[in-house]
């Protein structure tokens, strides 16, 4: 029996470094990077485009006819070859999701029967233009269900791979009561209010914080962190923090990490009310729940969320989300 076609995930490398769950990732799905696919990207043909012109004159003077004739020729000819290329490379796979990759829409012709985009951050969202030209050649996704409706795009909802039981301790002794890691920005006068809070009716939150200097206590500077030191130390508290971006309704990694890991979850998002997962005693809503309250709601015991509600949620489901094509 010919076994069945794995399905590709395609990112750029950085975001392999920052979620390295991929290197257990189940039979059947495949990570490669773009280059794997097209063999180069445009970030190539435009370097190659500005050694051409540096050899005919400098890339700071206003090119001749004949610079840019061959700077057409050569757009032509590298952009050609991607296209055959992935082509040929994208029969081994029966699916192929560009996971916020940073992509040019026309490369994906040959690939459109296979192709699916799925973006999984909103602050990388594409635009409304940006969005209808992509989806000539493929379908276009989000995590976020109110961009979904904005864009007129469709919805998956965020996925989850839960590492392997011996990689580190589930059940670490405990070392705070709220914890959360990651860039300051927008998020500091949540963090900066939920810590006061927190620190007023005797809790310990454990806010590390990139990008940022002059931090009040009790939030604490961190350089960045491995996702599995963040993990460790999330494991390591009795809830996580989940500081909502304004407009954003797709659920974060955290929320994930919640549900899996049977952790208590303060969020700023309201409408997690909604969700299938949601238990009040296990998710307390910041802002909006009696913030009276929330040392006494840290001492009920966490519900277990059902096997079959986290199913839904696992890479495999996600996956099969987007379709089987071949």
């Amino acid at each position: 029996m010919k076994a069945e076609k794995p399905v590709a995930l395609v990112n750029w490398n950085g975001f392999l470094n920052y979620f390295p769950q991929f290197a257990w990732i189940p039979n059947g799905i495949k990570v490669i990077t773009y280059e794997d696919l097209y063999v180069f990207s445009y970030d190539v043909i435009d370097t190659l485009g500005k050694r051409l012109l540096r050899a005919l004159g400098g890339e700071n003077t206003e090119p001749g006819l004949l610079a840019k004739l061959l700077l057409k020729v050569l757009y032509a000819c590298l952009t050609s070859c991607a296209r055959i290329i992935a082509g040929v490379r994208c029969r081994r796979y029966r699916r192929i999701i560009f996971l916020g990759e940073r992509i040019e829409p026309s490369l994906n012709r040959f690939i459109r029967p296979k192709a699916v985009y799925y973006e999984w951050d909103i602050k990388e969202m594409p635009t409304e233009d940006r969005c209808r030209q992509m989806q000539k050649y493929m379908d276009v996704y989000t995590f976020d269900p109110g961009h979904a409706s904005t864009y007129g795009i469709k919805h998956n909802p965020q996925y989850y791979l839960t590492p392997p039981a011996d990689l580190f301790d589930r059940n670490p002794p405990i070392e705070s009561d709220c914890f959360f890691a990651g860039y300051g920005r927008w998020r500091m006068p949540l963090l900066t209010a939920a810590a006061a809070d927190m620190c007023a009716m005797g809790l310990r939150p454990k806010f590390l914080v990139a990008g940022e200097e002059n931090l009040p206590p009790p939030l604490e500077w961190t350089p960045f962190l491995h996702y599995y030191d963040i993990l460790r130390q999330s494991l390591a508290s009795r809830s996580i923090f989940d500081p909502y971006r304004p407009g954003q309704t797709g659920y974060t990694l955290r929320v994930m990490e919640h549900m899996f890991f049977s952790k208590k979850l303060i969020t700023t998002n309201p409408l997690v009310r909604q969700a299938d997962f949601y238990n009040p005693a296990n998710i307390f809503v910041y802002g909006e729940d009696d913030i009276t309250t929330l040392k006494a709601w840290l001492d009920i015991p966490f519900k277990p969320v059902p096997e079959e509600i986290k199913d839904y949620y696992t890479l495999e489901m996600w996956v099969e989300r987007f379709g089987s094509k071949r």
